[in-house]
This record gives structure tokens, C-alpha cells and sequence, in this order.
């Protein structure tokens, strides 16, 4: 639903399974669009956060989940 509708990037604060889901790249098939990237990231790692394609900073996982 995501990259059918162009949105170039989002995140999934995964609770359940502890984790930061990053989603890039819409593309592929008009029919079924798809994310080019994704990357999952858990305690200790740091998300890299990005803006107009530039890294603005990095965000503590520990920092998004309760």
C-alpha cells in the first residue's frame, strides 16, 4: 500500500518483536509495488535517519521502543 502510493520511506516500531523496520525505494511492478530496501535494526544498533537523501543523524533503537 506504501509504495503504491510513492511514500519513499517508513519505519515499523515492531514491539513484538523488538526491532526498527526501515522501508526505502518503492518500485517494481505497477501491479505490485514493492520496497528495494528494507533493513531491520534491534537494541544496541542505531537507525541512520535520513532526510532529502542525506544522513541527518542516527536514532538509539533503545530510544524507540518502551
Amino acid at each position: 500500500m506504501y509504495a503504491r502510493a510513492g511514500i519513499p520511506v517508513y519505519w515499523i516500531i515492531n514491539l513484538v518483536q523488538g526491532r526498527v523496520e526501515v522501508y526505502e525505494s518503492p518500485g517494481g511492478d505497477v501491479n505490485s509495488p514493492a520496497y528495494e530496501r528494507h533493513a531491520a535494526y534491534t537494541a544496541g544498533d542505531l537507525v541512520p535517519f535520513a532526510i532529502a537523501g542525506r544522513l541527518a543523524s542516527s536514532i538509539p533503537v533503545a530510544e524507540l521502543l518502551p
